[in-house]
């Protein structure tokens, strides 16, 4: 084989292998992502325990408690996801017309 040749084929075999590498490597999540998501879960774990406590002390406001941690099992990742939608829309760079 010509010297040439074969070095368009390992250039080929290289690029193919750099792609093939790319396609497999996981998406990475933001900082940004992470923290909200722990800050969510954090947020509605402590909402349960204290609804816990209150409902094993017999508490007045037990009940009303439990109603806004069924709202917030269902508003608070909702918010998250909303907030981590604007934010990856408003940190992405507009595009450059040439």
């Amino acid at each position: 084989m010509e010297p040439e040749k074969d070095l368009s084929i390992k250039k080929d075999l290289s690029i193919k292998k750099d792609l093939s590498a790319e396609e497999t490597k996981p998406k990475k999540k933001s900082a940004f992502r992470r923290a909200a998501a722990l800050t969510g879960v954090l947020l509605l774990v402590s909402l349960y325990l204290l609804t816990f406590i209150a409902a094993l002390l017999d508490h007045s406001s037990s009940g009303r408690l439990f109603q806004v941690c069924l709202a917030a099992t269902v508003a608070v990742p909702l918010l998250l996801w909303i907030y981590a939608l604007a934010y990856q829309k408003l940190r992405r760079k507009p595009e450059r017309e040439s």
